[in-house]
């Protein structure tokens, strides 16, 4: 009894750390920095378009959305009941942005705090403080994957407590409201495989098997299925053949495969959140030169990180050997068991830490010590924190913030000059921005980021910039190989598309019949042309706006 005072006390304490940030985050609003690769250039648009789609649901079988490249079928995109729409739909973008990022990063801290104090530290209040802020700041990724990866220790408690008949109706409420805060694709071929195992480590150990837990795993995959039944249908019963069947097989080598091992050891991978695994290592030598004995789960943990290490290491020649008998592996990323990793690894590092002498001051403090330096690396690739907290000091940054990547002020002028009855026939394209900026604003455009679009299409496309992409073989590769941005690439802009805006594109070799053909109209520019050799276009006019250091140049198809 005399403990749950100082638990409280050590769990308000990182509850306020963690909140602190992002008061000064809401502080700037729309004028915050927020992460556009897979972020802000695609899932958040993605949710705002489905948002004001009348079958946000998806309950019309072959409905499309409109706006992306003349129509691409709904059941290609995230489940309608996913928790995510409610803050876009309550709160203004930008604010719903930075509630959505606080709630998936708050869950992350309250599942690894219970999971810790329960599983792995239980005496070891500071301990669990200390490493629960480590994973409530890492940087994963939320807007397309919710609580796929900061809801780990959270599942894996609930599971845990199921597994060991201590389950209560919270743990029963986290198991089965984990799909609508989720995504399938990350969760039920991964996490899912992992509690698997563990129910059948607990099984073999009792030699006795836990039905109940299996039972348990069972409903947890069947509302998976369930939420997500657009995508389940676009995989097993949809006509749509995917461009991602068009994916190149990796290339294999030893060279290769020893680099992703050190790479993986080095750092975990960015969607998951950056950490770096390397400074976890020197907690085993501690364990040696204090002649301290490691607990049993140290050997589950380190087991199931090698484990994934090699798999993520030899994925590439898996799936090198076995595509052509089984073409699902060839679109199918198979190697993102490595979504578990920073779970692991910091679990792994609380179970090394808490085998210390914590009573000895040396080994206390070589401990916080050890912990202070991952948390900095934490901090450090965090870049909106960091990206932020410079704005807050009213320093300059690079990137551009929330409202200058939208540009909705000039987009509003393009609106405004073309007139609705334009806007709503004709298809743009974009030159030197991401195309799905043009959707978040409103316009229909023939070009897109998309993980997942038809294969039919990717060739109508490509026959408009076939010529551009045989002047550039790195945007060729690009294009043919993968193909999720189906841009508009210009060879003389290269890869990635970002020469300083005051270049002039001297020769767009574009097929403009195509672009007829295909029911486009106008090309959006963040560059000028040289219209002396591009005659099959025409300059409307500029726009500009206080909240972009970019103009926007319209251009007509003639």
């Amino acid at each position: 009894m005399q403990n749950k005072p100082i638990a409280r006390g050590h769990f308000l304490t990182g509850l306020v750390l963690l909140t602190l940030p992002y008061l000064f985050w809401l502080s700037l609003g729309e004028d915050s920095y927020m992460l556009i690769h897979d972020s802000l250039d695609s899932e958040f648009i993605y949710l705002k378009l489905l948002l004001n789609h009348p079958d946000l649901f998806g309950f019309q079988i072959g409905s499309v959305l409109p706006e992306i490249m003349n129509g691409i079928p709904r059941s290609f995109f995230r489940s309608g009941v996913n928790i995510s729409f409610v803050f876009l739909k309550l709160l203004p973008d930008a604010y719903a942005y930075i509630v959505h990022h606080y709630v998936v990063h708050l869950v992350g801290f309250i599942g690894m705090f219970l999971f810790l104090e329960k599983y792995v530290c239980r005496s070891n209040r500071l301990l669990v403080l200390a490493i629960s802020l480590c994973f409530g700041f890492l940087s994963y990724y939320h807007i397309q994957y919710g609580i796929s990866i900061a809801g780990q220790p959270f599942l894996l408690y609930a599971c845990l407590n199921i597994l060991n008949k201590k389950a209560k109706r919270s743990d029963w409420f986290i198991l089965f409201a984990f799909p609508f805060f989720s995504f399938l694709p990350v969760t039920l071929p991964f996490f899912i495989p992992f509690l698997t195992l563990i129910g059948l480590w607990y099984s073999k150990k009792k030699k006795k098997i836990a039905w109940h837990y299996f039972g348990a795993l069972l409903g947890i995959c069947l509302i998976n299925l369930a939420v997500e039944f657009n995508l389940v249908y676009s995989m097993l019963l949809g006509k749509t053949v995917s461009h991602r069947t068009e994916w190149a097989l990796p290339v294999v080598s030893y060279v290769a495969v020893l680099k992703n091992l050190l790479n993986a050891v080095k750092y975990t991978h960015y969607h998951a959140g950056s950490l770096f695994p390397v400074f976890i290592l020197p907690a085993f030598l501690l364990l040696a030169v204090y002649k301290r004995k490691a607990p049993g789960q140290v050997f589950l943990f380190s087991g199931a990180i090698a484990a994934i290490i090699l798999w993520t290491a030899l994925n590439p020649a898996f799936v090198n050997l076995f595509a052509r008998a089984v073409p699902f592996l060839k679109t199918f990323n198979s190697d993102r068991f490595y979504f578990l990793l920073p779970f692991l690894w910091l679990s792994l590092f609380a179970s090394l830490l808490h085998a210390l002498d914590w009573s000895r001051t040396r080994q206390k403090a070589l401990a916080m010590g050890l912990t202070g330096i991952i948390f900095c690396g934490i901090l450090w690739k965090n870049k909106e924190l960091v990206q932020n907290a410079r704005l807050v000091l009213n320093k300059e940054i690079a990137d551009p913030t929330f409202r200058q990547y939208y540009q909705r002020n000039q987009f509003a002028q393009v609106k405004q000059f073309l007139g609705p009855a334009s806007i709503e026939k004709n298809r743009f394209l974009c030159i030197g921005f991401s195309p799905n900026i043009g959707q978040y604003n409103g316009l229909k455009t023939l070009d897109s980021y998309q993980n997942n679009y038809s294969l039919e299409y990717k060739h109508q496309f490509r026959e408009i910039i076939a010529k551009e992409l045989e002047k550039n073989p790195l945007q060729k590769k690009y294009f043919d190989d993968w193909g999720s941005r189906c841009y508009a690439f210009s060879s003389e802009l290269g890869l990635p598309q970002n020469k300083e805006t005051t270049y002039a594109i001297q020769k767009l070799e574009f097929d403009f019949g195509q672009i007829k053909r295909m029911n486009g109209k106008y090309l959006l520019s963040r560059y000028q042309f040289n219209l002396n050799n591009i005659p099959q276009v025409r300059k409307l006019g500029s726009f500009s706006s206080e909240e972009s250091k970019n103009l926007l140049y319209l251009y007509e198809v003639i």
